[in-house]
């Protein structure tokens, strides 16, 4: 899920689209949650596992 979420902010969606797009394809959230929020997904997006990921494609490019 992190996964794809670093891939779809890369690639320019924003995170009100990435949370739709989660809760239209119903993926739970780490917590076991079942709606997504922008808040989250910024919070998650600065763990160091996301940033070295975004690194990782950043360079890729």
């Amino acid at each position: 899920m992190l996964a794809r979420v670093v891939i779809a902010r890369v690639g320019g969606a924003t995170l009100v689209e990435i949370a739709d797009k989660l809760n239209v394809d119903g993926v739970p959230t780490p917590a076991g949650g079942a709606r997504w929020y922008p808040s989250h997904l910024c919070r998650l997006l600065r763990t160091q596992d996301a940033r070295e990921a975004i690194a990782a494609l950043v360079n890729e490019q």
